[in-house]
């Protein structure tokens, strides 16, 4: 399967070893690409990566960095990541990876928690959350960014230039030690410590060794097709985040291929510029690209035309699934191959007129697209499918350096995560929660043993957490996370993930975070999508204060709270609620809602900075709001 005869970067070692592999069969091969100040392209190859994480290791061996020591990045995914990455581990040292969207307090308590001395920093919000958190216990912190940019004058402070200079210079005194150095890394040194998200309560450092990272990238190698030279990964997810380090650039490194360097906020450009050929994306990347396009279409005449593809393409779907509702979508195969000539015609005919124009502005050489860290909402992912585009939903934990269970692309199932991945044992608890075991799995939460024990069974299975249904064919369906249940005071259980997914693909709501634990009823906080409703107000000439609206740092909007009064608004999220209720048993309907007048920040604690939301910390701040929703009854 997948020709995996001809996979030769399946191999076992550790990632020094891997990054000078590379360095030594493919010194011309491009290493990273990013979008220079022109707007073009600039390349480095495996060889100058080689040469410039060295001279950031001879830098940290200056500085008197040990093997064993943590080095802390909190940078956004830029190269220089990747070159501070691989200089810590080829050290022997361990990368901590911090979201560099933490305010200054918890990325303070992340570098004392970890005991962090160094920190890379790219990024004026994170360097000035690093020097409000407080930096006696820092001996070093390395810039990463522009050096056009003024720098604070602080004593520890210094550039990414003279680390390398520094390291120039150790070089000539001590010629021999880095190579001692990352020769002497074994597969079961602990290599980097990733925090979690925190949604159901304080983030801990899960500590991953070279060979669990080595195993998952190996378990997620064999269940894809090959990688060749001609494929470049597009990089825009946290590399603080494992999905994006272990999934995105773990695999690219072992099949050594380019990596190509963007953002959320420049997806559309990056497709287009770099021309992926696979990417990592969570379900609300692929919602917002699906919503842009939708966005773009001109006139009654190209609605008209992508309506009709839409329709045309999900009837054909359904007609080619298997009993099982799985469709293969195998490279070199047409999915429509099972239908007749007829409907073969008149989807080549969409295709032609639609479709193909979508994969384009994709960047056109898009082989498949991954999906993990939440639910992916089942229509979403036959629409990708039908327009010609390979999605395929896993899922996993930073835990297990991820992907537990994957679709493969020969029988690709919308509506769940796929099947159990090569290795992984597993088995599923009487109250639904999953159990796994493998050698991809973490060593120890950081200085936490008592909560490392607790997640472990006697024999060695982790507790993920979650709960989840078996289907046929050995597919598996995530319900919920155990604590994301809500547990109304009627003893039914409702699952807020699916709420939720729900409301993904409505172009009015930005976000929602369900209540109802211990209460009669569902309901749910609702962030409206602001933008969509300014662009309705402004055409259908509804009057609002356009003065009161303001744009947050990340681009988002803040309106005045009478904005979300307007009845024109409350009638069309009344209108979407009303739409999601069809879809719910009678005790999981949303029953009364409160609505948002500015978007949930990670800077006050409610967002994740994977941007999932802390429910504890947005139900705690909109108290009043939801007893005030309850006490008025069900309004929907």
């Amino acid at each position: 399967m997948h020709r995996q005869a001809e996979k030769w970067y399946l191999t076992r070692q550790t990632f020094p070893e891997l990054l000078h592999r590379n360095c030594l069969r493919f010194p011309d091969r491009p290493a990273q690409l990013w979008r220079d100040e022109k707007g073009g392209i600039a390349r480095l190859s495996y060889g100058g990566l080689g040469d410039v994480v060295r001279e950031i290791a001879g830098g940290l061996l200056s500085m008197g960095v040990e093997k064993g020591d943590r080095v802390a990045i909190a940078a956004p995914t830029v190269p220089q990541w990747m070159w501070a990455d691989y200089a810590i581990l080829c050290t022997g040292a361990i990368t901590v990876a911090i979201h560099p969207s933490l305010g200054a307090y918890d990325m303070g308590e992340q570098i004392r928690d970890s005991g962090s001395r160094i920190v890379f920093v790219c990024g004026k919000a994170a360097l000035k959350s690093i020097l409000a958190s407080g930096t006696h216990t820092l001996k070093a912190i390395v810039w990463m960014g522009s050096q056009n940019l003024d720098l604070p004058d602080h004593p520890c402070l210094c550039s990414l230039e003279a680390l390398r200079e520094d390291g120039r210079r150790f070089f000539n005194s001590s010629p021999l030690l880095y190579g001692q150095r990352w020769r002497g890394v074994q597969p079961d040194d602990p290599m980097t410590l990733i925090y979690t998200s925190g949604t159901t309560g304080q983030p801990k450092g899960v500590l991953h060794t070279h060979g669990s990272v080595t195993s998952a990238c190996i378990r997620d190698l064999c269940a894809v097709p090959l990688l060749e030279e001609r494929d470049c990964l597009l990089s825009f997810l946290p590399l603080s985040h494992s999905f994006e380090r272990q999934c995105g650039h773990g695999t690219a490194m072992f099949a050594a291929i380019p990596i190509a360097y963007g953002s959320a906020q420049t997806l559309g450009e990056d497709l287009r510029l770099f021309q992926p050929t696979y990417l990592m994306g969570v379900p609300s990347t692929y919602a917002q690209i699906y919503a842009r396009v939708r966005a773009t279409l001109k006139g009654s005449w190209q609605h008209f035309l992508f309506r009709m593809a839409e329709k045309k393409g999900l009837w054909l779907l359904d007609r080619v699934m298997d009993s099982q509702g799985r469709v293969d979508v195998r490279e070199g195969r047409a999915w429509t191959q099972g239908a007749g000539w007829r409907h073969r015609f008149s989807y080549g005919l969409v295709d032609f007129f639609v479709f193909r124009k979508l994969r384009k502005r994709l960047g056109g050489r898009l082989r498949f697209v991954f999906s993990a860290a939440g639910v992916l909402p089942e229509k979403l992912c036959r629409l990708y499918l039908c327009a010609g585009i390979r999605i395929l939903e896993g899922y996993g934990a930073t835990e297990t350096c991820n992907t537990v269970a994957l679709n493969p692309v020969e029988a690709v199932r919308p509506g769940s995560v796929g099947v159990f991945s090569k290795g992984v044992e597993y088995r599923i608890a009487e109250d639904g929660e999953l159990l796994v075991k493998g050698p991809f799995l973490f060593k120890e939460y950081w200085g936490r043993p008592e909560e490392t024990r607790r997640v472990f069974t006697p024999d060695g299975f982790y507790c993920t957490g979650d709960v989840v249904e078996l289907l046929d064919g050995g597919y598996l369906r995530v319900v919920d996370r155990k604590k994301g249940l809500l547990m109304l005071n009627t003893g039914q259980r409702v699952a807020s993930a699916k709420l939720e997914s729900l409301f993904t693909l409505s172009p009015y709501i930005e976000r929602v975070v369900p209540v109802g634990d211990d209460r009669p009823f569902a309901m749910v906080l609702v962030q409206p999508n602001f933008r969509a409703f300014i662009r309705i107000f402004q055409k259908h000439g509804v009057p609002f204060d356009t003065h009161a609206v303001k744009e947050t740092a990340d681009g988002g909007l803040t309106v005045y709270p009478d904005f979300v009064r307007i009845p024109e608004l409350v009638t069309m999220v009344e209108i979407e609620i009303a739409a999601v209720n069809e879809k719910l048993q009678n005790f999981e309907k949303i029953r009364n809602f409160v609505l948002l007048h500015e978007p949930l920040s990670i800077e006050r604690g409610e967002l994740t900075p994977t941007l999932k939301a802390r429910r504890d910390v947005v139900i705690a701040r909109y108290r009043d709001s939801i007893e005030k929703a309850y006490a008025k009854g069900p309004r929907c």
